[in-house]
């Protein structure tokens, strides 16, 4: 059975055509802020991401590179 997310998040950064940099995290059906626990998460998973989606052109098309921070910061389970 699928599980609905919701997510909450700000643009931090946008340049047009480069890149968009924004916050990222878990929440509720009234758009609160949440634990990641309530998802199933563990405790030390961070309750804000930061993510950059970076546009280059490449031969004419455009390739989008995704990055979330933070996550490395994990410990493997």
């Amino acid at each position: 059975m699928a599980r609905i997310f919701a997510a909450k998040g700000v643009y931090t950064e946008i340049v047009k055509m480069e890149k968009l940099v924004m916050t990222d995290s878990f929440a509720d059906k009234q758009c609160n802020v949440i634990s990641t626990t309530d998802y199933g998460f563990s405790e030390d998973f961070p309750t804000e991401l930061k993510i950059h989606v970076i546009f280059k052109g490449e031969n004419d098309k455009t390739r989008l590179v995704l990055k979330h921070s933070d996550i490395s910061k994990l410990k493997e389970e």
